[in-house]
């Protein structure tokens, strides 16, 4: 037991420097685009964010200290930056998949239509299995978070059935001004 909490922490602490990398990219591209009240507000919840992380990090160290039956295991080994295709990779593909599916499909349906529009951007490391659940792959693991921070976003509808997931109407704005935008 002492392993797989200490494995979920490593896991959230992951997961948390991931988005701080995708909020350095969003602020990155409001400062490019002069959105400035954007830049703050973004730069606030990085703050915010870092101070989460510090927290779990803090709760990491007191789990190990108190509970560690065995000597403490050095920590699981990090990624090298860059190995993971970014979260936000998933964001259209989710959405495109979505509507493709006529608006509501069950989670497996979605990803397994946002493969064939991501093949060409995942890594090796993405095709690898998690530690935590070997018979799921890195990059389908990534979209079932990208498809929360959706949610989170208000462009997946919340409070569907466990395991549907369903495009929200500014889910489907987003999709249109991002075909318009590519054009």
């Amino acid at each position: 037991m002492t392993d797989t909490i200490s494995t979920a922490f490593e896991q959230i602490i992951e997961e948390l420097e991931e988005e701080r990398n995708t909020l350095t990219l969003k602020i990155t591209e409001q400062a490019s685009q002069g959105n400035f009240d954007e830049v703050v507000t973004l730069g606030q919840h990085g703050n915010q964010l870092e101070a989460f992380r510090s927290q779990v990090l803090k709760l990491r160290n007191e789990w190990l200290q108190q509970f560690a039956v065995s000597p403490v295991k050095p920590p699981i080994k990090r990624r090298s930056r860059g190995l993971r295709t970014p979260q936000h990779a998933y964001y259209l593909p989710i959405l495109q998949s979505l509507i493709e599916l006529g608006g509501t499909a069950r989670a497996s349906d979605v990803v397994s239509r946002v493969e064939p529009k991501v093949r060409h951007i995942l890594t090796a490391y993405d095709h690898e299995t998690l530690d935590s659940n070997p018979r799921e792959l890195r990059w389908q693991n990534a979209v079932h978070w990208a498809r929360n921070d959706l949610r989170e976003q208000g462009l997946i509808v919340s409070g569907t059935p466990q395991g549907i997931w369903e495009i929200s109407p500014a889910g489907r704005q987003h999709v249109a001004d991002s075909n318009t935008s590519s054009r």
